[in-house]
């Protein structure tokens, strides 16, 4: 379990070599990542929601596709397919996010988006309770999608716009 001696050894390790990294790479030149980037709060929110929805984005990229087989009885290519109409809409946002931040700044598609995204949770939620299908759980994940690709890439140049020019080359 979470408390096995391994576990927590585990993370220990991964904490001090952690504390390992950050140090060297704060004494040598030319570091593989500039710490001192994480010192800019602006940043630090940005990307904590970018990787939220990173999280979100791998989860139900697992479970979708499971929940369509294993609780819905889908075949596996109707179980994958819950998640082709999200990905087209990915695919569709992504040259289009950067013109949506010009237009409107980085706070209305950020908050759009994690909308959409909180939304979509609470529909999947729904949908679970009352038995779900297919469709339902691909409508909630399009929304989920559609929140993705307004937050993540306008999270990133607002992030980025927020580290000073001296070290942006990371």
């Amino acid at each position: 379990g979470c408390g096995a001696r391994e576990v927590l050894g585990g993370i220990l390790l991964f904490v001090l070599l952690l504390g390992v990294f950050a140090m060297r790479s704060r004494r040598i030149p030319d570091p593989l990542i500039r710490v001192s980037v994480f010192s800019h709060p602006a940043f630090v929110l940005a990307l904590a929601g970018i990787m939220l929805t990173q999280f979100g984005i791998l989860a139900l990229g697992y479970l979708l596709p499971n929940v369509g087989q294993e609780v819905l009885g889908a075949s596996a290519f109707q179980a994958g397919c819950i998640l082709l109409p999200g990905c087209v809409l990915g695919v569709i946002f992504a040259p289009l996010s950067g013109g949506i931040l010009d237009r409107f700044g980085a706070s209305r598609p950020i908050v759009l988006g994690s909308g959409a995204i909180v939304v979509s949770l609470a529909l999947m939620l729904v949908v679970q309770r009352q038995g779900g299908s297919v469709a339902a759980y691909m409508a909630a994940y399009v929304l989920f999608a559609g929140g993705q690709g307004l937050c993540v890439p306008t999270g990133m140049t607002h992030a980025y716009g927020h580290v000073p020019e001296a070290i942006r080359n990371d």
